[in-house]
């Protein structure tokens, strides 16, 4: 987060919010109108500083990465509370090169100081203290990117997404809700509108350089809106990009009606602020206008920030909520009258593993051995039982895209480490180019007798496999 300087900001109209403590947990967002979002204690009006008071925005998030190679946690992303049950954040979160070797599995709500365990507290004057109740980890159940986001486009569009948390949290004064947009700021800016953007982003470049792309501390910044079209000309030209915690150099970036710009010199979102909120104040609450998605490369020149407008994407994210809320109602309905457990999801803290109802074509061929039946492959569903998967409709290997991520599911090896899974996994492959890589597959095969189908959980025994390179 660039350091602000100093303090402009522009309200609408402003009266103190209300407590928030008749507010209940929702699934849903609340409405805007509701007096139970955008609320917080802190006021960005007290200090002249770019740190973030302890409860001024409850609802901020971090994702949790969990590192492939060793098991550790890695804070890559930010993301936003919008109900007790979803955050949304940035596409490229789930797309970029880190995500090769680490997986998303939580978010951190709740925190303020990502180097302090337990408790954060902040001295408010000589012996008076606030401290926070400490940053809580919900695991991650799914994650719905906006279906028309492609890493590889110019202008970085419909860079949004949602979240669902493996169970509801209950608000307190520092995990809140934020509220969604109730106008599209961009037709009703007023003249000198100031944002603030939150984050833990580097301070600056400088900064980033010296300790890396992250700030331990909530910091924010207040910055300028920009008019579409002076931020067309800014971006008309060649320059370095910032996304991805990369800089690389593009050319003639054509914004969407679905985004905005805000930033100037020295007011800016910075590296590792990506999936963070870009907020307005509205009457007596907080509002959120926009995502963190891309920017000038180093950050803090006089080129504005790019922002997905949340409120072009309102009646999506009602969508899949509504959708998500009907397939477990229906799920819970079906499980209810099969059995007397009533498990609809996974709540596996590894994200890896999928829901239970997500993949609906999967199979598994038995084996039989000695008169004993072992599980040894996966295998997809062509018929009417339960639901059956597309045929594909073309060669994607010719019309494979820049950055194509498809996904495998089964029970097979977590890793070389974990030989079996006995419940269904999924994980997000990148496409290689034949040229590239070419590997024989070297596999002991026994008669298969049937295949059962529906299964969720089961036992397996270790494939004896071999990859030789060729």
């Amino acid at each position: 987060m660039y350091q602000c300087l100093f303090l402009v900001c522009i309200l609408f109209c402003g009266i103190s919010p209300g407590s928030s403590e008749e507010c209940a947990s929702t699934v849903f967002p609340p409405d805007s109108q509701s007096g139970c979002c955008g609320l917080a204690n802190g006021s960005s009006l007290k200090k002249n500083t770019s740190i973030a008071e302890i409860d001024e925005y409850p609802w901020m998030a971090l994702i949790e990465y969990k590192r492939r190679t060793d098991g550790d946690i890695e804070l890559l992303c930010s993301g936003i509370l919008i109900s007790g049950r979803y955050v949304l954040t940035a596409a490229q979160c789930f797309y970029r090169k880190n995500i090769v070797l680490s997986t998303p599995v939580n978010v951190r709500l709740g925190e303020y100081d990502t180097k302090n365990e337990g408790k954060d507290c902040v001295e408010v004057k000589p012996g008076q203290e606030i401290c926070n109740d400490g940053a809580i980890s919900v695991p991650i159940e799914k994650v719905t990117s906006y279906p028309n986001y492609n890493v590889s486009r110019r202008s970085r569009s419909n860079d949004i997404a949602l979240i669902k948390l493996a169970k509801q949290v209950q608000y307190t004064d520092f995990i809140r809700p934020i509220c969604l947009p109730s106008l599209d700021i961009t037709l009703h800016a007023p003249k000198y509108l100031y944002m603030t953007v939150a984050g833990w982003g580097a301070g600056n470049d400088i900064y980033s350089n010296m300790y890396g792309n992250q700030s331990n501390v909530l910091r924010r910044v207040h910055v300028p809106f920009v008019d579409k079209q002076i931020c067309n000309s800014k971006f008309s030209e060649t320059l370095n990009v910032r996304q991805n915690q990369t800089n690389k150099p593009i050319s003639k970036v054509t914004l969407t009606d679905k985004q905005l710009c805000a930033g100037s010199k020295n007011r800016d979102a910075c590296k590792g602020d990506a999936g963070g909120p870009l907020m307005y104040f509205n009457r007596n609450k907080t509002e959120l206008g926009g995502i963190v998605s891309f920017g000038p490369a180093p950050c803090g020149q006089d080129i504005p920030s790019v922002y997905t407008k949340v409120f072009a994407y309102k009646d999506w994210i009602h969508s899949v909520i509504e959708e998500d809320s009907r397939i477990s109602s229906t799920t819970s309905t079906t499980t209810t009258t099969t059995t007397t457990t009533t498990t609809t999801t996974t709540t596996d803290s590894d994200s890896s593993a999928a829901d239970i109802d997500e993949y609906p074509w999967m199979a598994v061929i038995e084996y039989k051995k000695n008169d004993t039946i072992k599980l040894l492959c996966s295998a997809v569903l062509i018929s009417d039982f339960i639901r059956p998967i597309c045929l594909p409709s073309l060669d994607i290997t010719l019309h494979a895209p820049k950055n194509l991520y498809m996904t495998v599911a089964g029970w097979g090896a977590v890793n070389y480490l974990i030989k079996k899974s006995n419940v269904l996994r999924r994980v997000h492959v990148p496409f290689v180019d034949m040229q590239i890589n070419s590997y024989v597959l070297e596999v002991r095969t026994e008669m298969p007798v049937r295949v059962t189908l529906g299964v969720h959980s089961c036992t397996l025994i270790e494939i004896r496999w071999s990859l030789v390179a060729l």
